[in-house]
């Protein structure tokens, strides 16, 4: 099997099952910390991953060659009504329940990505923090 290919699967295997384990906390009540995330809870955990996925997401969509700013969250696509979401993503521990849209937003950029994934060549050139700069680094660490 192609190393993308296996790459790919793994990263679609991997964020369904973190969305089923996450949607039945959703609908129980106060979000449980993450004890590998010291002073997170599980809402923090989702927007974090929803975050990188919808960042990566952009960086492979526009074929992006330099870091882009930061201050830049367009991306992101957030909902206007965010109640219960994190009120910034650096700002842990975001206590209460986890929101269901906060759970639906992360699932759909994550789909996102598989599919761009999908369509992307692992030698396209494009932005990273490292010193390899292709879709294939994305594809890895995701």
């Amino acid at each position: 099997m192609d190393e993308s290919v296996a790459h790919i699967s793994g990263f679609g295997r991997e964020v369904r099952a973190f969305e089923a384990a996450v949607r039945p906390v959703a609908a129980a009540g106060e979000a449980p910390l993450v004890p590998s995330c010291p002073g997170w809870t599980v809402t923090d955990l989702i927007a974090h991953l929803g975050a990188v996925h919808r960042y990566v997401l952009r960086l492979l969509r526009e074929r992006v060659q330099e870091e882009p700013d930061p201050a830049d969250l367009d991306f992101l696509g957030l909902p206007a009504e965010r109640e219960g979401w994190p009120v910034s993503f650096e700002q842990t521990p975001t206590l209460g329940p986890v929101p269901g849209s906060l759970v639906d937003w992360f699932a759909e950029g994550a789909l996102a990505l598989e599919a761009e994934f999908r369509k992307s060549d692992p030698r396209d050139p494009v932005w990273t923090w490292a010193p390899e700069h292709t879709a294939g680094f994305w594809m890895r660490i995701q």
